[in-house]
């Protein structure tokens, strides 16, 4: 169907990107079997996650004790779940972060 010349059309609205908290829940539900009890506490993660996003543009001293103390609650909700290490998509952890420096630092005394 034409549009008259200079009538308006209604665009369709661009769907929202998905969240990290949408892409977390879709890749854990889709990978793993969790019980009623692990579901809520994915749930409770999620929640911390955008709680932590709606945080991220207030650099207020208040927001940042805030977000920090989000995130240290939601590193709580992820070991809770005890998801397996490698099952991620490729983010390391803080020890596996600090054993490549170590590694890297090796090699480069050992080979300049």
């Amino acid at each position: 169907m034409r549009a008259r010349i200079g009538a308006v059309m209604a665009a369709k609205p661009a769907k929202p990107a998905q969240t990290r908290s949408e892409a977390f829940r879709a890749f854990v539900t889709k990978n793993f079997d969790l019980g009623s009890d692990e579901m809520e506490v994915l749930t409770d993660a999620c929640d911390t996650m955008d709680a932590i996003a709606a945080l991220a543009d207030d650099m207020s001293i208040p927001a940042l004790r805030e977000a920090r103390q989000q995130r240290a609650l939601l590193l709580r909700q992820l070991a809770m779940l005890n998801l397996p290490a490698d099952a991620g998509d490729g983010l390391m952890s803080p020890q596996q972060i600090q054993a490549k420096r170590a590694a890297d630092a090796r090699w480069k005394r050992k080979h300049g």
